[in-house]
């Protein structure tokens, strides 16, 4: 198993997708289109996974969840108050060895 690779600092504050599919193709040694598939199958399984109602277990990393939330009135900036129907909202909880 490769060591893992910490990515560049960004000037902006914020890791990118394209910063991460470097530091992928840097330590397995792919091309950073083949990287970019890895990446994406890993997100895509991710998102897959939630909208099926599952957890996301990633052991050292953390995990995700989808909440639901019940109907409820929503408060708009116009005098006026709208419904807001029930949906699903992601939630990741760090893991206990990421810290």
């Amino acid at each position: 198993m490769a060591a893992l690779a910490i990515a560049r600092p960004v000037t902006d504050g914020s890791l990118t997708k394209a910063t991460l599919v470097e530091a992928v193709a840097g330590v397995a040694n792919l091309t950073k289109k083949h990287a970019e598939i890895v990446v994406d199958t890993v997100f895509g399984n991710i998102v897959a996974a939630l909208h099926r109602g599952e957890k996301v277990e990633l052991r050292g990393f953390g995990s995700f969840r989808l909440r639901r939330r019940e109907p409820h009135r929503g408060r708009n900036p116009l005098p006026n108050l709208r419904p807001v129907p029930n949906c699903g909202i992601g939630r990741w909880c760090i893991g206990s060895g990421s810290g």
